[in-house]
Order: C-alpha cells, then sequence, then structure tokens
C-alpha cells in the first residue's frame, strides 16, 4: 500500500477518533447535567409559593 494511502487512513481515523470522543463528551456532560438539576429538584422539593422565587415579581395591585 502506498504511503500516502496509509497516510490519509491514518487521518480520517483521527477525525473518526475526534468526532466519538466529542459525541462522547457531549452525551456525558448532558447526562450529568440533566442529573444535578433532577438532584437539585428532589432536595429543594416543590415550590409552594410562586413569588418565593428568586427574581420573580408580583404586582403590588391588580391594573384596571
Amino acid at each position: 500500500m502506498p504511503a500516502w494511502v496509509e497516510a490519509v487512513l491514518a487521518d480520517m481515523s483521527g477525525k473518526r477518533e475526534l468526532v466519538t470522543a466529542t459525541a462522547a463528551a457531549l452525551i456525558f456532560s448532558f447526562v450529568l447535567s440533566w442529573g444535578a438539576v433532577y438532584g437539585l429538584n428532589r432536595y429543594l422539593g416543590p415550590i409552594d409559593d410562586p413569588y418565593e422565587t428568586t427574581g420573580s415579581a408580583r404586582a403590588p395591585h391588580p391594573f384596571d
């Protein structure tokens, strides 16, 4: 097999490994993030009063 064919095949193999590793890292980070949010939601429990949520605004009186 010519040297240039081996070089092309080696380059394609490197790209394939890079794509596979990137996909695996994205999947792992998604699962880890989802697990963190799910765990925090279970730990903190349901919110009974939505106005206690940080960053929420409540009008002092209804608008006419």
